[in-house]
C-alpha cells in the first residue's frame, strides 16, 4: 500500500506470473505508456473469493478506468466460477471505496487498513462500446 523502489523475488513472482486461471491480470495502455492495472488472484482457501487489486496512474484517475476495468475483471472472475472480490485500501482513498461501496461492497476498518468485499452479482458487465474513439462517423466519412 505503498511506493517501493524495487521488488523482491517473490513480490516479482506474485506480479509476474499470471495463469489465466487462479490469477488474471488486465492493464491500460496510452501512448504505449502504462497507466493502469488490475489484478485478481483466487484465494486459496476459499476458491469461491479473489483478492482484487485496481492501480491508475494519478493523471488518469478520475475517469472511469478502475471502474471499467473492475467491471471486466468481475466478469471474468464469474466465469471462473468467483463470486466475490474481497480487497484492501487504505482509508484515504475515498475514490475507490466510493467506486466499491457503489457496487454493495462491505468494509470495515482494522489496524488502520480497510477490508472488505463485494458480491459479483452486485457488479454490472462492463459497458464496452463497439467504437470507443467515437470514430465511426469519421471513418465513414473517410471511407465513403
Amino acid at each position: 500500500m505503498a511506493p517501493v523502489d524495487s521488488l523482491s523475488r517473490a513480490q516479482l513472482a506474485y506480479l509476474t506470473e499470471i495463469d489465466q486461471r487462479d490469477h488474471i491480470a488486465w492493464g491500460v495502455l496510452h501512448d504505449d505508456q502504462p497507466v493502469a492495472v488490475a489484478r485478481i488472484v483466487r484465494l486459496n482457501g476459499d476458491p469461491d473469493a479473489a483478492e482484487l487489486a485496481v492501480t491508475v496512474v494519478d493523471h488518469f484517475q478520475r475517469r472511469g478506468i478502475a471502474r471499467l476495468l473492475i467491471t471486466v475483471m468481475a466478469e471474468l472472475a464469474r466465469h471462473m466460477g468467483i463470486e466475490r472480490f474481497v480487497f484492501e485500501a487504505l482509508p484515504e482513498n475515498d475514490a475507490l471505496l466510493t467506486l466499491l461501496r457503489g457496487f454493495g461492497a462491505r468494509y470495515e476498518m482494522t489496524d488502520g487498513v480497510i477490508a472488505g468485499s463485494v458480491d459479483l452479482n452486485k457488479i454490472p458487465a462492463p459497458e464496452l462500446q463497439s467504437d470507443p474513439l467515437s470514430l465511426g462517423t469519421k471513418a465513414q466519412e473517410l471511407a465513403g
